[in-house]
């Protein structure tokens, strides 16, 4: 039991320690949902995963999830008030790199929810890393209520591209609180 309450002790302080964000340069000149950023690059690696049809076209290739990602974040990045259109040796960019595996229903012409991770890094004009934050393996989360409908629109068989874009847009919403809550 003397040993015990140590230990305990010590990963309690390290857990209340843990932040998801990673400062390179300290101290940060980033400021919480004040700090503008533009997006210098958007990485997209899908995966396909159980069930999808070699060939066909009904979903989005990887390209044009890439776009989709770019608008959706841009638009999110606005919305909160923290998207710079430029960057000079003063502003601040944001690299981003979306792993997305795409899960199907069986037959291959619906989905279910995709697994996600993401890493974005934020750099300055000189092209410096100032800092980093990523999250790993999770999917989709629309609330109680929303989580319900979606789940019988999967049951259904009924959840296709479109309602990707609906994922896509919830990823993209995540990933903006994360980059907004940034900084000091």
């Amino acid at each position: 039991m003397k040993k015990t309450l140590p230990f305990i002790f010590a990963l309690t302080l390290a857990g209340c320690a843990s932040s998801p964000y990673v400062y390179h340069v300290e101290p940060t000149q980033l400021q919480s949902n004040q700090t503008q950023y533009n997006i210098s690059s958007v990485v997209v690696n899908l995966e396909l995963g159980h069930g999808a049809i070699l060939g066909d076209e009904s979903f989005a290739t990887q390209e044009q999830l890439k776009k989709q990602f770019e608008t959706s974040l841009i638009a999110q990045m606005k919305e909160k008030g923290i998207y710079a259109a430029k960057v000079g040796n003063k502003g601040f960019s944001v690299d981003l790199n979306i792993n997305y595996k795409r899960n199907f229903n069986y037959g291959g012409k619906a989905l279910n929810k995709p697994h996600i991770s993401h890493s974005v890094f934020v750099l300055d004009g000189t092209q410096q890393k100032l800092a980093s934050f990523s999250q790993g393996n999770y999917t989709t989360d629309y609330g109680t209520f929303g989580d319900v409908a979606v789940n019988i629109e999967i049951a259904a068989f009924s959840w296709d591209a479109e309602d990707e874009l609906r994922d896509i847009e919830l990823i993209s919403k995540i990933i903006v609180e994360e980059l907004a809550d940034l900084g000091s």
